[in-house]
């Protein structure tokens, strides 16, 4: 028995060598690569403001991250309204008149909302443009079988749309990995 101790010590030793360092690595570089949810929408702001015409009033109807997710979506809707004020270029619709008139409305941006009802909402309050999108779990990052650690990546899809036409005037998309603050509700979006 005494003579496999050495050999079963220095087996379990690597066994929690290995493990520790499993636990322990740092996220794979695909995943560091890509952008934090708040850069997406600060670029995203900036490539509205350069593409719809200075001085266009924008309402921000929503961006969707699942119903079980509404604290993701209210903070997605606030950082996006920020970026774009901050760019000076749109105007901005009030946000807590827009909340009166989807209330009215009765509208909820969860699930399939047609282009109509979002124009609607958009001419009811004032704008030309209206601002809708959502962020959908995409797929697992760097995942492999010695690593417990899984990294979520997300797509964040946003779209300008003219309230009177009806036409895409503008679009962005951008794979994307939540920032501190979002992950605790991480498992509310993946569903």
């Amino acid at each position: 028995m005494r003579k496999n101790m050495p050999k079963f010590c220095f087996t379990t030793a690597v066994f929690l060598v290995c493990t520790l360092m499993s636990c322990a690595s740092p996220p794979p570089e695909e995943y560091v690569a890509l952008l934090d949810v708040d850069m997406a929408l600060e670029q995203a702001a900036e490539q509205f403001s350069s593409l719809l015409r200075t001085g266009t009033t924008v309402a921000i109807v929503g961006i969707d991250a699942g119903e079980k997710a509404p604290s993701v979506s209210a903070y997605l809707l606030d950082e996006l309204t920020l970026y774009l004020v901050q760019q000076g270029r749109l105007t901005v619709a009030d946000r807590v008149n827009l909340d009166a008139i989807k209330k009215e409305m009765n509208f909820q941006l969860s699930g399939e909302v047609g282009d109509a009802s979002i124009q609607e909402i958009g001419a009811m309050a004032g704008a030309e443009t209206v601002i809708h999108g959502s962020l959908k779990f995409r797929s697992f990052v760097g995942s492999n079988i010695w690593s417990s650690v899984n990294y979520p990546s997300y797509i964040l899809t946003l779209q300008a749309l003219n309230v009177t036409t009806g036409t895409v005037e503008t679009m962005y998309r951008e794979t994307v990995k939540l920032n501190n603050y979002l992950s605790q509700w991480e498992f509310k979006i993946q569903q």
